[in-house]
């Protein structure tokens, strides 16, 4: 029980590092110069679409110190 509370804590580190690092990259669209910039009209959607980026990564976030808990109560 405890390898796979250490596994799951490890995949779900590794999912909210991904989704965090996809957040930021994402976020670059709205720092980049006029020409390339983030369309007006699409930029709600896009807006949406980091925003639940970075949600998804607080999840896995939540998730992983959920298991990171569960597995030192069992070693106590």
């Amino acid at each position: 029980m405890e390898k796979q509370l250490e596994a799951a804590q490890q995949d779900y580190h590794r999912f909210s590092c991904l989704f965090l690092s996809l957040g930021l990259f994402l976020t670059l669209g709205f720092l980049l110069p006029p020409g390339y910039r983030i369309d007006v009209k699409a930029q709600p959607m896009y807006v949406l679409i980091v925003i639940v980026t970075f949600m998804v990564a607080a999840i896995f976030c939540w998730l992983s110190m959920r298991a990171k808990r569960a597995r030192e109560q069992m070693n106590e």
